[in-house]
């Protein structure tokens, strides 16, 4: 009995520690910052393109009832489907691409998107290789501080099997007060975030000398699968549509991986009847003109894209 009770004891003192150290850490700050981030660099700030739609999200639900399209995925979804494009084309979407979104986190938002008030006939999930990552705390990261549904925090916490996701957690409720902006980007709503830059001359000077890349380490993850089985599963069970896109991509991207990932997700997306579209390579984009860094459409290049997308749906 006295060695449970040392036990409890223990626990109960490493516990209040714990959260007393939090406390501090995320309330006291040393040069306009909380000391949380002399911590460690993997918090995420509160604020940015992912609390603003995530707020947006919530406010249109009581206003429409119905989207023909919400957009998943990485930031280059994020940055990659202009809500206004469709809207001439009769099609109502919400870009719902957050920074570093991985698939397994995906899947974590889906039945959230499905189960509230508005309707959707149609779910697109951008494809990148990076996104089948197991390791995803990045998105976890940015998703436990800004996303607005109630329970998501605790699930994308838990389901991110990572001791560090409980200090993300304590973070989101013990320091609510951050704020970041992105000065190369300018939110224009429906979560859609528009770069009008060009690419660096001093990257784009690369291009004439560069290289595929004839080696990658990658590989697309096992729980990565699963996740995406997971939302066809769920799409299914709520009567909604399921589509996958590859948007774009610069000469940068790795054709290794890119096939990679193809070939992991095909006996999937062949087993629940889906679609792939591959639009990896248009020969209407040009990396020079129509990216603003290795990975992401500027303004030019999302309209060319978005108009050749419709095009391709409307067929």
């Amino acid at each position: 009995m006295r060695i449970i009770r040392w036990i409890v004891f223990t626990l109960g003192l490493t516990a209040i520690l714990y959260v007393g150290a939090f406390f501090v850490l995320c309330k006291i700050k040393y040069n306009g910052n909380a000391l949380i981030y002399l911590w460690s660099d993997y918090y995420a700030t509160q604020g940015g393109a992912t609390q603003i739609k995530s707020n947006e999200w919530n406010e249109y639900a009581s206003k429409y009832a119905t989207w023909d399209v919400v957009v998943l995925g990485a930031s280059r979804a994020e940055r990659s489907y202009d809500p206004a494009i469709f809207d001439q084309n009769n099609l109502r979407i919400f870009n719902f691409g957050t920074s570093a979104q991985s698939i397994q986190n995906t899947s974590i938002l889906v039945p959230y998107l499905l189960s509230g008030s508005s309707s959707i006939k149609e779910i697109w999930i951008d494809l990148y290789p990076a996104s089948f990552k197991d390791d995803a705390l990045e998105s976890t990261s940015d998703l436990i501080q800004n996303i607005g549904f109630f329970q998501a925090p605790f699930e994308l916490a838990f389901e991110s099997r990572d001791f560090r996701s409980l200090n993300l957690l304590m973070k989101r409720y013990f320091n609510s007060q951050d704020s970041k902006s992105n000065e190369l980007s300018d939110y224009k709503g429906r979560g859609y975030v528009s770069v009008h830059k060009k690419m660096p001359e001093k990257l784009a000077s690369t291009l004439s000398n560069f290289k595929p890349y004839s080696h990658s380490d990658f590989s697309v993850g096992s729980r990565s699968l699963m996740a995406l089985e997971g939302i066809l599963e769920t799409c299914a069970k709520h009567g909604v549509g399921c589509k996958f896109i590859i948007s774009p991509m610069s000469v940068f991207g790795s054709e290794i991986e890119l096939n990679r990932m193809k070939e992991a997700i095909a006996p999937i997306l062949s087993k629940y009847g889906a679609t792939c579209l591959d639009l990896s390579h248009m020969d209407s984009i040009q990396t020079a003109l129509h990216f603003y860094d290795e990975k992401h459409l500027n303004a030019e290049g999302v309209k060319i894209f978005n108009d050749h997308l419709v095009k391709v749906i409307q067929q």
